[in-house]
């Protein structure tokens, strides 16, 4: 006799995917900043993500890729420290300009990154942050929120007046985060750590703060894509397996 056992619709993911990344580095009494970038020719469901450390008073006010808004995801800051992180999806590949404006003449260092592989209509799964002054040695993100999806990739960017500040967090938590773009000694550095699994913490840290340092955190976990397909398949008690479109 033969069965027929229809299965339930199975999500179908791919991977976030790291390109390449790019710095300003360390850029003192400036009201707005471009550089270039080069996103990879031929690479699929890309996402763009900015992450800005800004060492003065002053906010973030726009930021454009090849001439094309980026989103604002979040913020954090403690005293004159502040991070942001900004994405974009489906960026124009090959090189071509990031402007970041701000409110005012300040300092800072913007850290560019590249992806492939991200969910072109809802590409964050969650943010989260934190901020404060340090009581020396590892600050993490620890009320992250847990991821919603599987094998998301977190993208976090650190604020610090502490130019010793490592990435070299050793908890299980965070174990494969690492640098993808430093601007200026630690003040300002954009750092991944994925691929996560479901249900798990998307927070990140960073070592090496002394105490007193004054730190900003922000992070964001790039979901992958999501496409579905539908599998049936039939037992045949003989033992012999087909399969009907």
């Amino acid at each position: 006799m033969r069965y027929h056992i229809p299965l339930p619709l199975l999500p179908v993911q791919s991977n976030v995917v790291f390109d390449q990344a790019t710095t300003s580095g360390y850029q003192a009494a400036v009201s707005s900043y471009s550089f270039s970038h080069i996103v990879g020719a031929g690479l699929a469901n890309r996402c763009l993500v900015v992450g800005v450390s800004i060492l003065a008073t002053g906010t973030v006010t726009g930021i454009t890729y090849a001439g094309v808004a980026m989103t604002f995801e979040r913020a954090e800051a403690e005293g004159v420290y502040r991070a942001e992180i900004w994405r974009l999806v489906a960026p124009a590949t090959s090189s071509n300009t990031v402007e970041v404006t701000l409110s005012g003449a300040s300092t800072m260092v913007v850290n560019v990154a590249s992806y492939s592989g991200v969910d072109q209509s809802s590409p964050v799964d969650v943010t989260d942050g934190a901020h404060g002054i340090s009581g020396g040695g590892v600050e993490f993100v620890t009320g992250a929120p847990f991821t919603t999806i599987n094998q998301t990739r977190s993208v976090g960017m650190l604020a610090t007046s502490d130019t010793s500040v490592t990435i070299a967090y050793s908890s299980t938590t965070a174990s494969s985060q690492r640098a993808t773009a430093n601007g200026a000694l630690g003040l300002g550095e954009l750092a991944d750590k994925g691929l996560i699994r479901l249900g798990l913490s998307s927070g990140m840290g960073w070592d090496g703060f002394a105490v007193g340092a004054t730190f900003a955190i922000v992070t964001m976990a790039l979901k992958p894509v999501q496409s579905a397909a539908t599998f049936l398949r039939d037992v045949i008690r003989s033992g012999g397996v087909s399969r009907r479109p």
